[in-house]
């Protein structure tokens, strides 16, 4: 997911562990309330276009 934000670096130093671990989860529900979409922890289809599109 980190690849996907124009290759910028992310806001919120997150350690590659290969696993949906606290962090990233910690990591996607802060994106979510950025973008203003649910906050569900769960990175479907309005998450990706968030983490695509989204100045968060």
């Amino acid at each position: 997911m980190r690849r996907t934000r124009r290759g910028r670096r992310p806001t919120v130093w997150l350690e590659q562990d290969s696993d949906f671990g606290p962090a990233t989860l910690r990591g996607v529900r802060w994106l979510q309330s950025c973008a203003r979409i649910e906050v569900d922890g769960d990175v479907g289809r309005d998450t990706w276009r968030a983490l695509r599109t989204s100045s968060c």
